[in-house]
């Protein structure tokens, strides 16, 4: 069998084997993890993959139940021994809806990872368990004692009451309670909008999107992906009905362009080399710093410190990576996306686990101090063009805020008027532009000194170039204390 009837991708996963029926009296449990953000699980190392390390037999059954079981039907029958063997179908990639006894009572979405045993992936979390109460995904529906008036009529229909339980706040996303939800409200997706794209992810002509949205995800959380694409299908003109096939479409578009720009093996196998990063880092300095006060990650850009021909330079070079490698891109935007993709695999997924949450928004701020008109000639433009066009597709909603700092009065009037002009409301309500009289107050009011470099205003002076461990690690550089990165 394949993923959901559909052929999956053999370079991202292989699943074979028939269709099987799971006994109720099936004595296979799995080691139970909390989610990867509960701050009581001490640390976690994101560079491997999550997965069930013990399995054990257990005296319980694994209980298989119907869609319209009542609560009281659920009560009564945990409690006996199941009678007969009742069996039901499960095929990898079904949604189904899993609860236990004794320490997690609410019903729980979940999608099946394998069935025999019968595992499943609880949405949020990054493996595999096996659960007392498995059931198809279905609305958990109570029936209403039916009452008749004294001619005999029936005025309670037996009612459907769906048991909704919320998003835990550690698994939403940081969107739901970003500011700009409560300024745009009709770009906010509903609950069932995102129950409906979770649904319809499961469907078997969405088999390559199921297979491929782990390397979307942001700490592995299912439903906080899922919120940030329904936004953008509400913020696409979808309403309604139309949300959740509009996110699955942006899903599918995401994949495909990751998988052109060849972002699953970017970290670690990407086509640059040591002197083009030196280089890079010379023309486009950027860093990594700390969260600000609300817990986004901090990037830095240091346009600032931009010199021209040393950018002249970095796209020449670009270009001929470009080229040798046959890239979609030139090579420098390239970097950029890669530097994009350490801030979702690493810093947010770590920030995640420090604080208890998921983390998947940051804060960028851009260094504008010395810019002028000279400096967006057609090769830096041209670098903005298609930075800001891939991050749209590839990284969508994980910008909290922008602040263009440091910027001189006439640049920053300039900038205000053409993000008025030409900019999407809620794009245009995620920048600042701070001139270099305001910069100080306005990034204090975001961001605490710890957490700024001295240039900002900040006390920390940590090393230009904080992904240095990273690419020592996978060997893009090396660790000659003459190289020109090095501290």
């Amino acid at each position: 069998m394949t993923l959901g009837g559909s052929r999956a991708s053999q370079t991202t996963l292989r699943i074979s084997g028939s269709p099987q029926t799971i006994s109720p009296r099936r004595q296979v449990r799995a080691d139970l993890a909390s989610p990867i953000v509960s701050p009581g699980n001490g640390p976690v190392d994101y560079s491997k993959d999550f997965g069930v390390t013990q399995f054990f037999a257990a005296a319980e059954p694994v209980r298989l139940l119907n869609d319209f079981e009542t609560e009281e039907h659920l009560k009564q029958e945990a409690q006996q021994a199941v009678s007969g063997d009742p069996k039901a179908e499960f095929n990898i990639g079904d949604a189904v809806e899993v609860r236990e006894d004794d320490h997690c009572k609410e019903w729980k979405s979940a999608c099946v990872t394998s069935v025999d045993p019968l595992l499943v992936k609880v949405d949020g979390w990054s493996w595999s368990t096996s659960w007392e109460f498995v059931r198809k995904a279905a609305k958990v529906q109570i029936e209403k004692n039916s009452q008749q008036d004294e001619a005999g009529v029936q005025q309670d229909k037996p009612g459907i009451e769906q048991v909704d339980c919320g998003t835990p706040k550690a698994l939403r996303s940081m969107l739901q309670d970003d500011q700009i939800a409560k300024t745009f409200p009709e770009h906010v997706p509903t609950d069932e909008e995102v129950a409906s794209a979770r649904e319809l992810l499961h469907a078997p002509e969405n088999a390559d999107v199921l297979v491929g949205i782990d390397s979307i995800q942001i700490a592995s959380a299912l439903d906080a992906t899922l919120y940030r694409f329904c936004w953008l299908a509400r913020s696409d003109g979808c309403k309604d009905e139309e949300v959740a096939p509009g996110a699955i479409s942006r899903l599918r578009s995401c994949l495909e362009r990751r998988a052109a720009l060849g972002m699953d093996t970017i970290l670690d196998k990407g086509p640059f080399t040591e002197s083009f990063l030196e280089l890079h880092q010379k023309a486009l300095p950027f860093s990594f710093h700390g969260t600000d006060r609300q817990g986004h990650p901090i990037v830095i850009y240091r346009y600032g410190s931009l010199d021209l021909s040393c950018l002249k330079s970095l796209w020449t070079s670009g270009k001929e990576i470009t080229e040798e490698n046959d890239l979609p891109v030139n090579a420098v935007a390239l970097f950029h996306l890669r530097a994009m993709e350490y801030l979702t695999k690493h810093v947010m997924a770590k920030e995640s686990q420090r604080q208890g949450r998921i983390v998947d928004r940051a804060l960028f701020i851009v260094d504008m101090q010395g810019v002028g008109p000279q400096h967006f000639n057609t090769t830096f433009k041209e670098l903005l063009q298609t930075v800001a066009r891939e991050n749209s597709t590839v990284f969508p909603e994980i910008m909290h805020s922008t602040v263009l700092a440091n910027m001189n009065w006439l640049l920053a009037k300039g900038a205000d008027v053409f993000a008025r002009g030409l900019l999407h409301p809620v794009t245009k309500s995620k920048f600042v532009f701070a001139t270099v009289a305001d910069t100080q107050e306005t990034l204090a009011e975001l961001v605490e000194p710890k957490d700024l470099p001295p240039y900002l205003g900040g006390t920390n002076d940590c090393e230009e170039y904080t992904m240095r461990a990273w690419d020592v690690s996978c060997g893009l550089l090396n660790e000659d204390p003459t190289s020109l990165l090095s501290p």
